[in-house]
């Protein structure tokens, strides 16, 4: 399960249950666990988590935004390694960042999550 209930992120698998304050980084992931195996273009992450579309006007400006996204999500695995590192590494393994971003699950995590 994981479920955003005000500014924390409460997150349970195998029996252990973690609650975090909200991130962009757990938005992104958000996203990105509820559509497994669907390829996320960097920029549709990074608009998902902010008022503005992000300028894209040009290709420095997009590798910004795919630095960035990629920073979030691996600071939000680092969070979350510190109250389960299990979990932490299976989603790390299973969640592609780049240009497009997946969740590709591996042995051992749930194809969808509950909300």
């Amino acid at each position: 399960m994981l479920r955003r209930e005000g500014e924390y992120w409460t997150i349970a698998h195998a029996g252990r249950l973690v609650r975090l304050r909200h991130s962009r980084g757990l938005g992104y992931l958000e996203l990105l666990l509820r559509e497994p195996g669907r390829c996320f273009p960097v920029l549709e992450l990074a608009a998902s988590q902010a008022p503005a579309r992000p300028d894209t006007s040009e290709a420095a400006g997009a590798e910004r935004t795919r630095v960035a996204v990629t920073k979030a999500i691996r600071a939000t695995l680092r969070r979350l390694s510190m109250h389960d590192p299990v979990l932490a590494d299976l989603l790390g393994r299973s969640v592609r960042t780049g240009a497009t971003c997946a969740y590709v699950p591996i042995v051992g995590l749930p194809q969808s999550w509950q909300r």
